[in-house]
């Protein structure tokens, strides 16, 4: 299998994890050109499908799951992400939300005073989307009706995709040319993934891919796009890993100098680290 974002035959061994909920082993690879951490060989697709179709219809023990099931929380979170979209200089205000899950905020899009579409290909969450909020989802972006989307989301998506950039080269032939894709995914180099490693709640049998800042940035600058710093919308704390280390170091006794020592080195090694696994990054066009 060829890395996704620049075709590289040539990845090496990167970890052998068990998938957090289904203890699934797991085999990542990292691409030994360009960076990109993968999943090689995939997993049965099956799996996947079957994990959504259980979470979104309220089956196999998701029923108090709050990721799927805590409407207030759910609803909250997305009215927070508009907090920062209001602010970008959309071209207009058309949105569009790939993988839209269960139509939540495609819900909060429509109570903003955005026009708001939402694709989603499980059948159970379109359905919940129905039943639940009143929302229709579309099935695939054939079913479209308008071209020229100020924004594209995607939230929690691009690491489900089998073919993330052939997706998003689809998905860019509906954005205005001045338009934003907005991505949300994991991020391998947070201070979550170094601490727990095997044990990161975001290896998943239908994660397929696994991004940093650098490779998510790569993967869209070699299809066009240049992320827009002073625009991203970052869901991580923004305090370093530094700090949170200096707080460890405070309550050491002088008795402790080598490992006072030793924690130091490590904030310095990772200071520039997020704390927490979701990223969150905004990408234009460049321009001609």
């Amino acid at each position: 299998m060829n890395c996704n974002s620049c075709n590289s035959p040539e990845y090496h061994d990167f970890s052998k994890p068990s998938c957090f909920f289904t203890k699934t082993q797991l085999t990542v690879v990292k691409c030994s050109d360009c960076g990109l951490i993968f999943l090689n060989p995939r997993p049965d697709k099956k799996l996947g499908l079957e994990y959504f179709e259980n979470a979104y219809s309220n089956a196999l023990g998701f029923e108090d799951i709050s990721y799927y099931r805590d409407l207030d929380l759910i609803l909250r979170r997305n009215k927070v992400r508009f907090e920062s979209i209001n602010k970008l200089p959309a071209p207009n205000r058309k949105i569009l939300d790939f993988g839209a899950g269960q139509g939540h905020f495609v819900k909060i899009a429509r109570e903003q005073n955005w026009f708001a579409q939402g694709i989603e290909h499980s059948i159970a969450g379109q359905n919940s989307a129905k039943q639940n909020l009143g929302i229709d989802l579309l099935s695939s972006v054939n079913e479209l009706n308008t071209s020229d989307f100020g924004i594209i989301t995607l939230w929690d998506v691009i690491e489900h995709l089998e073919d993330p950039k052939q997706t998003i080269i689809e998905l860019s032939q509906y954005l205005h040319p001045k338009g934003y894709f907005i991505i949300e995914t994991s991020n391998i180099d947070s201070l979550d993934y170094i601490v727990h490693k095997k044990k990161w709640s975001y290896w998943h049998i239908d994660h397929l891919f696994y991004y940093s800042k650098t490779s998510i940035n790569f993967l869209f600058h070699t299809m066009g796009f240049r992320q827009i710093i002073n625009y991203t919308i970052d869901n991580t704390v923004k305090k370093s890993k530094s700090e949170l280390f200096k707080k460890l170091i405070k309550m050491l006794s002088p008795k402790n100098f080598y490992l006072s020592l030793k924690l130091r080195l490590i904030s310095y090694k990772y200071k520039d680290f997020d704390v927490k696994s979701l990223m969150t990054v905004v990408f234009q066009k460049n321009e001609s």
